[in-house]
């Protein structure tokens, strides 16, 4: 059974750390990565996590459960993107607290922060 719907505010959270204009994703990266993993890209003209919270939010919206969401932050925070600029992924690691208040909401079954 997927996991109930993240609520809007968690999935902002996680698209301003993946989107962060020093530390975040480029955008030919969430491009790429939305593009791998079939998710609509609403394109340019959007901030970057704008974009993400956008594209997060439509696929979201279409598939009832934020499966795909965090297939897009498995990939995201693969170690293997970072072999060149590890610090990188220590500042991305601030996606921690968002995903421990979902993972300990759904568990005491009170929903998604």
């Amino acid at each position: 059974m997927p996991e109930q719907a993240w609520k809007l505010g968690t999935l902002t959270a996680v698209a301003q750390v993946l989107g962060d204009t020093q530390d975040g994703l480029n955008g030919y990266q969430i491009g790429q990565l939305l593009g791998r993993l079939n998710m609509e890209d609403p394109g340019a003209g959007l901030t970057k996590w704008k974009r993400l919270e956008e594209a997060f939010v439509r696929r979201q919206n279409t598939d009832g459960h934020p499966q795909r969401i965090i297939t897009f932050i498995q990939h995201a925070m693969d170690p293997t993107n970072y072999v060149g600029r590890p610090e990188l992924f220590t500042l991305r690691q601030g996606l921690r607290p968002a995903e421990w208040c979902t993972s300990r909401d759904l568990i005491n079954g009170t929903g998604v922060s």
